[in-house]
């Protein structure tokens, strides 16, 4: 199952009083579902996955895990997955124990990644970006930047 995102940029939005982001129309022209996925990620993020993208990322963690790994994400990932709907403007509610994981309170940044949306705590993300600069030098170095 293929998809053709390419979810690209950073965009610095609130959250409403009922929860509620708004995915940036630039992120939203490519989405051709209503339905997402969202999960907790370990560093400290969410990650929002439209139906087919998760769909697409089951199946490789299926495909490449062993048993003992698939168990383990199953339990990481499934016991805070939310199924989420994007209703006619354009907004997600998100749940409010994921953004507790996250630290995520007004302030949140929405960064395309691939084939995900990722949402961040504004610092937490400056200081992800500032730790793979110094950390990934040289893989950054590699595919030139």
């Amino acid at each position: 199952m293929e998809n053709n995102y390419s979810f690209k940029g950073t965009y610095a939005f609130r959250i409403d009083k009922k929860g509620r982001i708004i995915i940036p129309s630039k992120l939203r022209k490519q989405i051709t579902t209503n339905q997402f996925t969202i999960i907790a990620s370990s560093s400290k993020s969410l990650i929002l996955y439209p139906d087919d993208s998760f769909k697409a990322f089951e199946k490789k963690i299926m495909e490449t895990l062993n048993e003992k790994q698939i168990t383990i994400i199953k339990n990481y990932i499934y016991s805070s997955a939310e199924d989420l709907q994007l209703d006619s403007q354009g907004r997600l509610k998100i749940p409010s124990t994921l953004l507790q994981k996250a630290h995520i309170e007004e302030d949140i940044l929405i960064v395309g990644a691939m084939d995900r949306i990722e949402l961040w705590k504004p610092e937490q993300f400056r200081k992800r970006t500032l730790s793979i600069e110094k950390e990934q030098k040289e893989t950054l170095e590699a595919i030139g930047l």
